[in-house]
């Protein structure tokens, strides 16, 4: 792993392997810049690795989530969202893909969806910050979409009734493959629509349904599985950073996101009981050099916000410290000190 010199403690950083450069090294001189092996290779791995029939590859997440719901055809064509997220790369998924958006809060302990009323709506859950949502380990009617592009290794790990899971490659992502994402499913029916559409490689003419540029490049699937190379030092990385850190949150009675079972935290969520504890402590730790964000933000419309009392209060007390596996120990050391003098 590289590391960057820096005088601050930075929330994120990108590691860089010698096996991503060996591998991109050799698409690169095989000419396989678009088209090659790699892709071949990445799927069936991702497939072993989350125990799916299929999957397809995609140009990124936001990719990924658009092309299931143009392969699926809703008697209702309606999605439910969390009323806040990371960003908005689900609601303009969503829109662009023709569906009316519906706005749900969201469960405090998972800071996802939890339970809905039955209905025939179609469900997208993130797994946020390495958190299996509740809905998603729940046999529902709803046809559910698991966006894990943030719990790649949780995901990988806790099996549930999901009918798609997404995952992102982003460079920010515990697995980078510079941008990228996938569909895996166990249905034949969306796999072979959105394999279809994801390029038009295989049009021969003119065509009533239009096809997309939304492919994953031979390179990126090249940087995609040198990453996964190093899964294990990765999730045992950021496993050993979470324990020396929130044993110090819990001696301090400071309530952070937990993990449970064969969960993997890819961010370290901190929780506090009002919005100006949250923004003493945010100061306090910027004043000290290390790098903290305010991760939530809701994606629901200004004028219904109001009434996601869950959403609204983790939007207003909730921030996250550094938390990637190039941490070096002395930099865990000075994060769990700052946390002694909250």
């Amino acid at each position: 792993m590289g590391i960057f010199m820096s005088n601050t403690i930075q929330r994120i950083k990108v590691p860089l392997y010698q096996t991503q450069l060996d591998r991109v090294a050799d698409s690169i001189i095989k000419g396989a810049l678009v088209h090659g092996e790699d892709l071949t290779l990445l799927e069936n791995q991702l497939k072993k690795e989350f125990n799916r029939k299929y999957a397809v590859l995609t140009a990124n997440g936001f990719s990924a989530i658009f092309l299931t719901l143009m392969a699926l055809n809703p008697k209702k064509k309606e999605v439910i969202l969390p009323a806040i997220s990371t960003c908005f790369s689900m609601v303009n998924a969503v829109k662009m893909a023709g569906y009316k958006i519906t706005f749900a809060d969201v469960d405090i302990d998972s800071m996802s969806l939890n339970t809905l009323e039955e209905n025939s709506s179609i469900v997208l859950a993130p797994n946020h910050f390495g958190k299996i949502a509740s809905f998603n380990q729940k046999v529902e009617r709803q046809f559910t979409i698991e966006d894990s592009c943030q719990a790649f290794f949780s995901s990988k790990s806790i099996k549930n009734s999901t009918q798609v899971t997404i995952l992102s490659f982003y460079p920010s992502k515990l697995i980078n493959g510079i941008d990228g994402g996938v569909i895996l499913t166990d249905n034949p029916e969306i796999y072979h629509r959105a394999k279809s559409m994801v390029y038009y490689s295989e049009q021969e003419c003119f065509e009533e349904r239009g096809a997309f540029n939304m492919r994953l490049n031979n390179i990126n699937a090249s940087f995609t599985l040198a990453t996964m190379e190093h899964m294990d030092e990765i999730e045992k990385r950021l496993t050993d950073i979470y324990q020396q850190i929130t044993e110090r949150l819990k001696y301090k009675k400071i309530k952070f996101l937990e993990m449970e079972g064969d969960e993997v935290a890819s961010k370290l969520l901190l929780q506090f009981s009002t919005k100006e504890e949250r923004d003493d402590a945010f100061n306090h730790f910027k004043e000290k050099g290390i790098e903290v964000s305010l991760e939530l933000r809701f994606i629901a419309p200004r004028e219904e916000q109001d009434g996601y009392i869950n959403a609204k209060r983790l939007v207003d007390t909730t921030l996250s410290l550094p938390f990637h596996p190039l941490l070096t120990n002395d930099e865990i050391f000075m994060i769990i000190e700052e946390i002694k003098d909250l």
